[in-house]
Formats: C-alpha cells, structure tokens, sequence
C-alpha cells in the first residue's frame, strides 16, 4: 500500500515536471514570434522623457494622482521662478514601472531637474491585473526584486501581503510557462484594448485633457457619473471626517517605516543620476493618517529629502469640494489648477535650493 502511494507521487512529481519544463520551452520557442508592446499612456510618456527630458526643469512621475492632480501650465503660471513642468504620471503605476522612468531618466544623460514621485501603488490583487500587458511587460526577472519589494514594505496585515505575492507568483507562471503568449498567439484580439488615456493627452506637458477623456472613453464617463450621483454624501462624508482626524500614532509610524526606507532608495536613485529629487502626498480624506505617518517615517528616514504635504492648509484649501473633484482622491481639471497652482512656489523653492535655474 505504501510502496504503491510512494510509486504514485513519483510518478506526479515526474509528470509535473515535464509539464513545467514542455510549457517553459514553448514559451522560449514562440517568444520570436511576440510582438513589441505598445502600453499606451506609460510608453507615450516613457517616450517623450527619452526624446526631451532635458527641456523640463522639473518632472512629476507617479500614479493617477500625479496624472490627474497635476496641471503643468497651473504651477507654471504661478510659479516665481522660471519652470517648465512635465507631468509624467500613469495610471495604475507599480513599483517597477517607477524604476523604469527612473532608468529612463538616467539613460538620457539629463542632470540638473527636479524629480517629483508619489508613492508607487501596490500590485492589483485580481486575474485581469495579473495577465495584462503592462504587468506581463514588466513581469522579468530583473523586476521581480522590485516587485517583492513593493509588496512587502506595505504597512498591511500579513495576510494581503502574502495575498498580493501569491498573485505576483501568478503573474510569472502566467508568462514563464507560456500560458500568456501562446494565448495571446492564438487570440490576439482578446488582449488588445484601447488606450482610454491617449484622446485627451497634451504631448507637449503630459497633462491628460479631462472634457476629452470623458468623451472618448465610457469607463471614465461612468466612472464620472457615478461620483456625480453621490457627491453630495461624499462632500458632507469628508467635511466630516476632515474634522474627526488625528495625527498618526507612533505604531502607525513604526509601521511605516519599510515604506519610508523604499522612498528613500528611490530618491537616492535620482541623485545618484545628478538630479534633485521631491517626493509628494497628495491630499486623499480615506488615508489620511496613513499619509500623514508615511510622511513622518520618511522625514526620519530621509531628513534631507524634500517633500510637498498636500495637506497642509496652504496646498489643500478648497480642494474637499465636489466642485473640483473627478472621482474620491482625483481631482478634475478645475480642481487640479487650484491644487496646482497652490504648491508652485514651494515647487519653486525646492528647485532653486537645489541649484536649479543657475
């Protein structure tokens, strides 16, 4: 009896084997035959860093925050020095995509500007998010330290931390046994999408047109309405919340700390590239005392580095009203002016400081 569950499981070990190493084979053999990857928004942007980074004096890289929050022509207008601002913000942007534009940057040779990065946001825990182009673009070995990094300097439970690895896992099965490619050899049509981003994108600053990408695109004209339909409950909900915050707890802070330590790393990466970096928090009611702790693990860690608190008083006046908000911690065209125009001179201050405009 045991010899024969012993024989069994030898067998399964065997079989499973081969399995991993036929379908890893099939994917060296088709990789031939994949077409380069246009991503949309993130290679339209990559692009424009590569072609003229060095016409820019200071340069915004990060999530949907900075793609949405970040007016260029707001802050040029009411900066008090001479600027020209660049808003290389992507939806969606990962820790690996960030280090990507880093790279970028550096490859360009360019010195001398202002890099301005939020925080990069955590992989997406769901199937879509695991097999789509950018992850699959960004799914090599050379990011996977990144990857891991990003997840596991969360301030999270263990539990979502090991939840977000084992979809990361799945990500690179996805594309090492060659599931993904063979799939998308077979059914191209079922992974190609449009890029909802491109209709309303300025090529000149990066600033995505809002009217434009409403009107092209019914995700985001859903997305829009359906803020619209309960902004007035979420206008009364902040208001309220806006007056019952407390400032972080130092557990809150310990907590942060990892994550403190990767902004830090990323900052040094732009030194290191003869640039200034500045790292920014924009103002979000929902996480609010996890961005204020954020904040102050990464003055501990990185004392010198320099950071723009959207919310302070002076940046986030105003800004908890429905009429300059797109949807929850996004704000629309007006709303980004406002915000915009409000850290310009702190924009300013950082950018002389660090020997900028010399």
């Amino acid at each position: 009896m045991i010899e024969n569950l012993f024989t069994f499981l030898r067998h399964t070990v065997f079989a499973a084997t081969g399995l991993i190493l036929m379908l890893a084979l099939l994917h060296l053999a088709l990789r031939p035959f994949e077409k380069p990857k246009d991503l949309g928004v993130l290679s339209a942007k990559k692009a424009a860093l590569s072609e003229r980074a060095d016409s820019y004096d200071a340069i915004f890289l990060g999530t949907s925050q900075t793609f949405r929050n970040i007016d260029p022509d707001g802050i040029e207008a009411a900066a008090n020095c001479p600027l020209s601002v660049y808003n290389a913000g992507v939806p969606g942007l990962v820790l690996e995509e960030l280090s990507d534009f880093i790279a970028t940057l550096g490859e360009t040779g360019t010195t001398g500007k202002l890099i301005i990065f939020n925080d990069p946001l955590p992989p997406r825990p769901d199937f879509n998010a695991v097999t789509n182009v950018r992850t699959q673009s960004y799914t090599t070995y050379a990011n996977l330290p990144d990857r891991y990094r990003n997840i596991w300097s969360l301030p999270a439970p263990l539990w979502k931390k090991a939840a977000l690895s084992g979809f990361s896992i799945g990500a690179y099965a996805y594309k090492f046994l060659g599931i993904g490619l063979l799939s998308k050899i077979l059914f191209p049509h079922v992974s190609v999408t449009p890029e909802k981003y491109l209709p309303g994108l300025n090529k000149e600053n990066g600033y995505p047109d809002l009217r434009a990408d409403i009107k092209n695109n019914e995700e985001i004209a859903t997305r829009a309405r359906r803020f619209q339909g309960r902004a007035d409950k979420w206008q009364d909900n902040v208001l309220a919340k806006q007056g019952a915050i407390t400032p972080p707890s130092e557990n809150m802070i310990e907590a942060a700390k990892r994550r403190a330590n990767l902004i830090k790393t990323l900052a040094n990466k732009i030194t290191e590239q003869g640039n200034s970096p500045a790292f920014i928090v924009f103002p979000e009611t929902e996480t609010h005392r996890q961005d204020l702790a954020l904040i102050a693990a990464v003055q501990k860690a990185a004392p010198e580095l320099a950071i723009i608190n959207g919310y302070e008083r002076a940046n986030a006046k105003g800004l908890w009203n429905k009429e300059y908000v797109f949807y929850e911690a996004h704000l629309n065209m007006k709303g980004a002016t406002l915000f915009s125009k409000s850290i310009a001179g702190q924009i300013c201050n950082i950018y002389q400081s660090s020997g900028g405009g010399e």
